[in-house]
C-alpha cells in the first residue's frame, strides 16, 4: 500500500475523529454490518476500533421505537430482505416484529409463502 491508496478495507484503516464520534453515537442503534456498509470497511478494520473506542462488538442490536416506524411506514412497499440491510437486522427478525405489530404483505417472498399454501 502506497501514500494516497485507499486503505478502506484494510485492517489497518486510518479513522478519523469524526467517524469515532459517530460510532458511539449510532453504537446502539445500527449493527456491524450497517456500520461496515457505511464506512467501506472490513470485519476487521471494524472490530479493531470498536474494540478500541471501549465499545462491544459482540453486542446484539436493539429494536427500537423508531424501527417500529420505519417498519410500518415501508412494510409490503419494499421486501424483507431490503428492510433487513437497511435497519441491519435479519430477514427473519424484521418479519417477526412484523408479525408482532400485525403487518403483512402482498410482496412475493418466502416469508409471505405460507399465506400461499393456505389458499391453494
Amino acid at each position: 500500500m502506497g501514500i494516497g491508496e485507499d486503505t478502506s478495507r484494510c485492517w489497518h484503516r486510518i479513522w478519523k475523529p469524526e467517524e469515532d464520534e459517530f460510532i458511539r453515537a449510532n453504537y446502539l442503534q445500527h449493527s456491524q454490518d450497517w456500520f461496515r456498509e457505511h464506512f467501506k470497511c472490513g470485519y476487521a478494520a471494524l472490530l479493531k476500533r470498536m474494540i478500541h473506542l471501549g465499545l462491544s462488538p459482540a453486542r446484539p442490536a436493539r429494536w427500537r421505537e423508531y424501527n417500529t416506524k420505519k417498519l410500518k411506514q415501508v412494510y409490503g412497499k419494499i421486501g424483507v430482505r431490503e428492510i433487513a440491510r437497511q435497519m441491519g437486522f435479519s430477514e427473519s427478525y424484521v418479519q417477526q416484529q412484523a408479525a408482532k405489530f400485525g403487518l403483512h404483505s402482498d410482496l412475493p417472498g418466502r416469508y409471505d409463502r405460507g399465506l400461499d399454501r393456505k389458499s391453494a
